[in-house]
C-alpha cells in the first residue's frame, strides 16, 4: 500500500522444524586435539565449513516445498520463492519428508561474472537470497550437509545427499587426531584454489 511504513525485511517469519544451532570452535591444533580426545570416538568426519548463509529446505514425499533462513535458530524467514530459483534438486528420487540443512553459496566464477558490484561472495549471496525480486538467485547453489531425520553418522548423510543429486562439501573420514591435523594442513595449502570460499573445517 502506497505510504505504508516498511516493517522488517518483508519476508514472512516461519518456525524451524528442527533447531538450527551453531558450532563450537577451536582456534589451535592443540585445542582441537584436546576436543578430539574428549569425544572418545574412533573416527571423525571432517568437512569444509562453507562460508555462505544457512538455509533449511523442507521436502514432502521427495518434493521441495519450503525454504527458511537460519534466523535465530528457532525462527527464520520463509524465502521459498527465491530458493525455488537456486541450484539444488527440487525433486529427489526418495519419498523423504522432512528438513534438509544446507548453505547458500556463490562460486568465485559466478561472483566474478554476475556480481561485480559486491565486495564479498558471502555478502552477495546473503543479499541476493533475500532480495524481493529474486534476481540473481539462479546463480546461487545450495550445498547440503544434514538431514533432520538421518540415521548413522555424518558421512552417511553426505553420501546420501550426493546420491540424491545435491552438491555437498568435500569431506574425509579420519581415524586419528594426526589424520585430522594432516587434513587441516592440506586445506591450508589448497584453500585459496577452491572454487568457493570456506571459513574453516567442521569435525
Amino acid at each position: 500500500q502506497v505510504g505504508a511504513g516498511v516493517s522488517g525485511s518483508g519476508w514472512k517469519k516461519a518456525a524451524h522444524g528442527c533447531a538450527m544451532g551453531s558450532l563450537s570452535k577451536t582456534q589451535t591444533v592443540a585445542e582441537t586435539r584436546d576436543w578430539l580426545a574428549s569425544t572418545g570416538s574412533d573416527a571423525y568426519c571432517v568437512m569444509e565449513k562453507m562460508d555462505g548463509s544457512s538455509l533449511a529446505l523442507r521436502y514432502e514425499n521427495g518434493r521441495f516445498v519450503q525454504a527458511i533462513t537460519r534466523g535465530d535458530g528457532e525462527t527464520g524467514e520463509d524465502i521459498t520463492r527465491n530458493a525455488a530459483r537456486m541450484r539444488f534438486p527440487k525433486e529427489i528420487k526418495s519419498p523423504y519428508t522432512g528438513w534438509i540443512r544446507g548453505e547458500v553459496m556463490l562460486t568465485k566464477q559466478d561472483f566474478a561474472t554476475h556480481f561485480t558490484g559486491y565486495k564479498s561472495l558471502r555478502n552477495a549471496a546473503n543479499g541476493t537470497m533475500k532480495s524481493h525480486d529474486g534476481i540473481g538467485c539462479e546463480h546461487l547453489t545450495v550445498f547440503v550437509y544434514e538431514f533432520d531425520a538421518s540415521s548413522g553418522n555424518k558421512s552417511d548423510s553426505l553420501r546420501l545427499a550426493r546420491m540424491l543429486g545435491f552438491d555437498v562439501p568435500q569431506y574425509s573420514v579420519c581415524q586419528t587426531a594426526d589424520q585430522v591435523a594432516a587434513y587441516y594442513d592440506d586445506y591450508c595449502k589448497k584453500r585459496e584454489g577452491l572454487p568457493y570460499e570456506i571459513d574453516g573445517l567442521v569435525i
